[in-house]
């Protein structure tokens, strides 16, 4: 390799870099204003001149609010899908509460895309589809983690007329409520996002208490006890 040749090679590695050092900054900066203010509120101008950057640059990498929009999303799928590849099915109450915590987090992290729903269908953002298929694999892990828990003994099976899929869908709702409830406490900001986040896990226990062992859901409250003093001991 020529010294000219190796010093166009070093330009074209630094400048794809600086192409994705800008597109993810994007990314991570749109999903901040999103939740802050609601993806309704957050014109592509807004998100520019908050980095900084022209209008011009940004749309360089995202023609439209949908395309950010999309990209998020890809972004949560392919978090959720090895969120859902390391979800034990197991009873034992330490990596239940652990592993929840992980789940709730990471869909409190893409809260926007819960709580401004009506406004990304009605403008096209997002088709039903793709917010349909979001949720289906969200409950489709709820599922998966209770039947094993009534396999293993430590929750007993949902009565008729009624059946699991009615519990998954009452604790699908109570998540997506509290999503709401918690982003106006804390509008939106990201160095209170593990408050929401054990609230949330004890507001699930809540809804399925009258199902659960009654000393396996003892040892979770005292799970859930001590990740909350964790997460108080390391917060600034």
């Amino acid at each position: 390799m020529t010294k000219s040749t190796e010093i166009a090679s070093v330009r074209k590695r630094a400048e794809k870099s600086a192409k994705n050092d800008t597109y993810e900054q994007i990314l991570e900066k749109s999903r901040i204003l999103f939740n802050t203010f609601g993806a309704e509120s957050v014109s592509i101008n807004h998100i520019a001149e908050t980095l900084g950057i022209s209008a011009g640059n940004l749309t360089y990498h995202f023609k439209r609010k949908r395309d950010i929009v999309v990209a998020l999303l890809k972004n949560l799928n392919h978090d959720f899908t090895y969120a859902v590849e390391h979800f034990p099915l197991t009873g034992e109450a330490a990596e239940f509460v652990a592993s929840y915590a992980s789940l709730f987090k990471l869909i409190w992290r893409y809260r926007f895309l819960f709580n401004t729903t009506s406004y990304l269908l009605n403008q096209e953002l997002l088709t039903g589809d793709e917010y349909q298929g979001l949720i289906d694999d969200v409950k489709a892990v709820f599922l998966r983690q209770t039947t094993t828990l009534v396999e293993q003994g430590y929750m007993s099976p949902v009565a008729e007329p009624y059946a699991m899929d009615t519990l998954i869908d009452c604790m699908w709702w109570l998540w997506v409520g509290w999503l709401k409830h918690a982003n106006v406490q804390t509008l939106a900001d990201d160095q209170l996002q593990e408050k929401p986040v054990i609230d949330g896990i004890r507001h699930f226990l809540f809804i399925t208490q009258p199902y659960i062992n009654k000393k396996y859901f003892r040892s979770i409250l005292k799970e859930v006890d001590a990740l909350e003093t964790k997460i108080v001991a390391a917060a600034p």
